[in-house]
């Protein structure tokens, strides 16, 4: 990264005399801008990493509402994102090194805090961080890919469906933006309600499955209209999320899409047999919610 930025910091200090310590070694630093955000609680540092971003976070453990790893471990489930650095005492070392083992990027000597120190341990942190998220996103990236190839080269065996469009090719997206617009919108809660009920699908989730496929069907979707959708509703849930949750998406995404496609293979063989005749209004359809 550039280090001609300003770098946005949160510091969770509860100590008037460790943070003064803190912002010293701030002042001291010249090779890049720090904008420092205080916190003197862990309910206040939560609160604002709800609402802005920051570039790295130093923790200290101690607090008046949190007490030692758990400290990190309650902050960590809000800014796992962030690389966060535990501000730790000769005494607690441990501690520290217990934190890192759970996710945070490492841990500072409170009585060793100088500005070399705090500078190196700031730069190096947001750069790893940096880098695993550049190399993270390219593995996800490419899985999406390969999901996306994998799904097309089944959708190309499922004869029955109609090439996607009307006589002249046009998919649904183009032809249809807002009816599309609706599906990506309902498929996506439909991702949303598969995540809650991985074990067992519940009633409504069958209803809602078989809705989205009356509405596609209604739209003469083809194999590509139905990857679009499952592609677009699937960009929409990776952003902002943990790893774990964009792995979960990915997983139930591949078994929603193949349960819609078998779905909607059988609906066109038991039920329709015209060309598209336009747009069929979701509003007069029973909609996914």
């Amino acid at each position: 990264m550039s280090w001609n930025k300003i770098v946005r910091v949160l510091v969770v200090e509860d100590n008037p005399t460790d943070r003064m310590i803190l912002e010293d070694a701030f002042a001291d630093l010249q090779d890049c801008t720090f904008e420092l955000t205080r916190a003197s609680r862990l309910s206040e540092a939560i609160r604002y990493v709800e609402v802005a971003g920051f570039d790295t976070i130093l923790l200290d453990l101690g607090l008046p509402d949190s007490q030692g790893v758990e400290t990190f471990q309650k902050l960590y489930e809000y800014a796992s994102d962030t690389p966060i650095l535990v501000l730790t005492g000769l005494d607690d070392e441990l501690a520290g090194i217990e934190a890192m083992r759970g996710g945070a990027e490492d841990y500072l000597l409170k009585r060793e805090m100088r500005s070399p120190v705090l500078g190196r341990a700031i730069r190096y942190a947001i750069e790893r961080n940096l880098a695993r998220n550049l190399q993270e996103n390219a593995r996800r990236q490419e899985e999406q890919e390969r999901e996306v190839r994998g799904i097309e080269h089944i959708a190309r065996q499922g004869t029955a469906i109609a090439e996607p469009g009307t006589c002249d090719g046009v998919p649904i997206k183009d032809a249809y933006p807002e009816d599309f617009n609706l599906i990506v919108e309902h498929y996506g809660h439909l991702l949303d309600e598969s995540l809650d009920t991985r074990a067992i699908k519940t009633e409504n989730w069958r209803e809602n499955i078989h809705a989205l496929c009356g509405q596609l069907a209604g739209l003469r979707a083809g194999p590509r209209d139905i990857i679009e959708v499952h592609a677009a509703a699937i960009g929409g849930k990776m952003s902002g999320v943990t790893i774990e949750k964009a792995q979960a998406y990915l997983e139930e995404g591949r078994l929603t899409l193949l349960e819609l496609m078998g779905r909607l293979v059988s609906f066109y063989r038991k039920s329709y047999d015209g060309p598209r005749s336009g747009s069929v209004r979701l509003a007069q359809s029973k909609r996914v919610r």
